[in-house]
Formats: structure tokens, sequence, C-alpha cells
């Protein structure tokens, strides 16, 4: 039998390839890409790759599943039309047209992982436009066995009967995961004038859960591989003081990992080069160098928030 990937990571909605966010911590890591579209691109396989172009939702069988004019916004769910007809402009509304309704076969993770002899994964990457929950209902076992959740959502039904954060939101905290990062994306209104870099309303959000260190060292008999593949998972969003505490919480409970030379090591490392001294005006300096960001940035545009973890 084949030794375990020290991280294994399920991007379902992968087109385009994979994030590179897992290999800047873990070059060995194994990718599970996900993407029914037809014309997605950078799927092709290799080593430490597993290729899914399953529909994954909360079944197995058959599904609608609508090509978008823009391909990464197909979805299985029809655009809401007179909702993005009342928020963007025409060019926007045009991007959610469906060109065409193809008739897909559909499957859980759950399965699709057991038929690969996978079984688990630990961090999941889902962005399939609206059909975040339905994913995450035909994962259940996944759910339960992963680390951390990096999920699309709509605060509006931007598609017709799609789920909204607050469906996916109590799925994943009654799961055991808690909430660490909201990235989210502003509609500007359609039609009206400049009042330079404004929010506009939030539409769409990027959410990133974890399971917290404190309730993950107490998981019934869990494996030191999972832990080391939680670690990997918090320094990959540059949360290194919560894989510090999980490195702690684990001597606590007379755990060790043969990795923790590195990944202290690497801890150090991050200490060292990104920490700048308090100083007097530092608060004030923070407030100017951002507002003059904002007012740098492209005009005319919808805001998105810079990405979830944190970025140095």
């Amino acid at each position: 039998m084949n030794p375990r990937p020290p991280l294994i990571v399920a991007e379902i909605g992968a087109g385009g390839g994979p994030s590179q966010r897992w290999a800047s911590v873990c070059p060995d890591y194994h990718a599970i890409l996900v993407d029914p579209d037809p014309r997605a691109g950078g799927l092709e396989s290799g080593p430490n790759r597993t290729i899914i172009r399953s529909l994954l939702l909360d079944r197995s069988g058959e599904a609608d599943f609508h090509l978008y004019r823009a391909q990464p916004l197909s979805s299985v769910y029809p655009p809401n039309t007179t909702l993005l007809e009342s928020l963007l402009r025409p060019e926007q509304v045009d991007a959610f047209r469906i060109q065409e309704t193809r008739v897909l076969p559909c499957d859980t993770l759950d399965h699709q992982l057991t038929e690969s002899g996978i079984g688990d994964a630990d961090m999941l990457k889902i962005d399939v436009e609206g059909a975040e929950l339905k994913v995450l209902l035909g994962a259940s076992s996944v759910v339960r066995s992963a680390v951390g959740v990096e999920i699309e959502f709509a605060f509006l039904p931007v598609r017709e009967g799609q789920p909204r954060f607050g469906a996916i939101d109590e799925l994943l905290t009654s799961a055991g995961y808690e909430l660490f990062d909201i990235e989210k994306s502003y509609f500007l209104r359609k039609g009206t004038g400049e009042y330079g870099r404004i929010k506009g309303q939030a539409i769409f959000g990027i959410g990133l859960y974890f399971v917290p260190p404190e309730r993950l060292v107490q998981r019934k008999a869990i494996s030191p591989e999972k832990l080391l593949a939680a670690c990997y998972a918090y320094m990959a969003y540059g949360y290194y003081d919560i894989a510090e505490t999980l490195l702690r919480l684990m001597h606590d409970e007379g755990l060790r990992l043969e990795e923790e030379v590195w990944i202290r090591s690497a801890l150090r490392q991050r200490q060292r080069g990104f920490y700048i001294p308090r100083f007097t005006g530092r608060e004030k300096l923070h407030r100017i160098l951002a507002r003059l960001t904002r007012a740098l940035g492209p005009e005319g545009k919808n805001l998105v928030d810079p990405g979830v973890g944190n970025r140095w």
C-alpha cells in the first residue's frame, strides 16, 4: 500500500488548474481536481493528481448543467435574470446567459473518493456557482474527516433556487468548523454616478473554515498524519499562530510529529521575515496607505476583497 500523502486537497470547481497555495508549504501534496464543464481547462493528469470529471452533488444519477456564456459561471442553477439586471450593466448580465443545457451524470464526493481509493481529504476548496451546499451534503464523510473548507457562497439569490450563506454556515459550524475569514465581492449599482472606490453591496463571498486546533486534538483516534496535514493547511493560509498552537496542544496530549523540526523552523522564518516593530504613528500610516491603495485601484469595476487568509 502506498503511503498517505502528507496533504490531500480536493478542489471542486477546478477549471483553470490547481491553486498554487498548497505547493508553497507542501510540494508533494495530492490534488483532487474536479470539474464537469467540458470547456474547463487545466485538468491535465500527472503525478500526485486525481482528475474527476463527474458533476458532484448530493446524490448519484443525472442532473441538468447549464453552460453559461462565461465558462467559470456555469452552474446547475439557472441565473436569476431579474435580480442580475437590477444590479449589473448589460455586458455583465450577458456573462450569465445560458448557451446550452446538458444532462450530465452526477455523483457524491464521498462515493468518488471511495471509488478512487483515496477515501478522504484534508482540505476542501469548493467553487461550484451555487451548488456548494449540495456538494457538502454529498460529502458528509469527507467533511467529518477534513480539517478545513474554503467555499464560495452568495448573500443574494444570484441564481434561481440556490442556497445562500446561512445554510452553508450552519452546516459547517454544526460539523465542528469555525469561520476564520470571508472574502467579499461587491456589486455597484448600474446607471449611477462616479463615487470613487466605494464598495457597493456585498453579493458573493468566499468563506474560510477550519476545525480549530483545540477541537482537532480532541477528535477520536485522530492520526499523526491528519495532524500534520492540519499544520500544512493552517500554514498554507498564513495562520502560523494556529499551527504553533496545534503543536503545543499536541505536546500536551503526548503526541509528536516527525516533521515537527521542519515545521518549527518554517514558523521561525516567518517570525523573522515579516515582523515590523510598532512605532508612533504606525496606525495612522496604515490608514493613509490603505486609502491610497483604494484610490489607485482600477475604476469602474466591482470591488473584491484581497482574499482569504493572511497575505504577506
